[in-house]
């Protein structure tokens, strides 16, 4: 049987349309992310802030369809427009691939929760990596890609204290392997944001656990965010 799920009272709710069993597990599942996600020991002030932001909504929540102004209109109200737009400008790529990766057609269904906890996960992600790669956080600078000898060197600091169960890596052969993986049958031999998402967003897939489960089923997302 369904059981009944608490949801915030003011969580945007479709007209005509009642939530169905597998949309209150969803969301459940999706508040389980949102309470329990951890950022790791090595996590940013930055990420710490973005997801404390999306733990507490104004009331009521602002509309869900445009998940951009949705992002910089939760932030500013948890950390007032200055640090609020800075949030969003270190952030954007998670909140452009949780736009892009929204399922076909699901726009009028998603939850505030569920979003929240697919923000918060893509947001990890470009923290996950060793400083001066993907992204910008801690001011290091960088290419916006990984290489093997960046991968090599940092690794350790990634995986430390994370939660993700693709970054679950003991040692430097599991860390080889788990680059090559990233890096697909392209060629290539950097990752870049979404490469490091769809490697992580996989693993989190096929576990099925809580964070696999609020995860968009589409498994890949090549945005114009090439290395440069």
């Amino acid at each position: 049987a369904c059981q009944s799920i608490k949801t915030p009272a003011d969580r945007e709710v479709v007209p005509g349309r009642e939530a169905g069993c597998s949309e209150r597990r969803e969301t459940g599942l999706a508040i389980m992310v949102l309470q329990e996600f951890e950022s790791g020991s090595s996590a940013s002030p930055e990420l710490k802030a973005f997801i404390a932001a999306f733990r507490s909504p104004p009331s009521p929540i602002p509309p869900t369809d445009d998940i951009s102004a949705l992002s910089d209109k939760i932030l500013a109200y948890a950390h007032g427009n200055e640090k609020g737009q800075r949030l969003a400008a270190i952030f954007r790529p998670a909140i452009d691939r949780t736009s892009r990766l929204r399922d076909e057609g699901e726009i009028q269904h998603s939850t505030y929760e569920v979003l929240s906890a697919r923000l918060c996960a893509y947001a990890g992600m470009l923290d996950a990596p060793p400083d001066g790669g993907i992204s910008d956080i801690r001011g290091e600078g960088g290419d916006r890609c990984i290489q093997l000898s960046e991968w090599i060197y940092g690794y350790r600091l990634a995986t430390r204290g994370s939660s993700l169960r693709g970054l679950n890596i003991k040692n430097e052969q599991q860390a080889k392997s788990s680059f090559q993986a990233m890096c697909g049958d392209d060629g290539s031999e950097e990752v870049d944001y979404n490469k490091w998402c769809d490697f992580l967003q996989e693993q989190e897939l096929n576990e099925e656990k809580t964070l696999g489960k609020v995860l968009p089923k589409s498994s890949t997302a090549r945005l114009d965010d090439a290395c440069v």
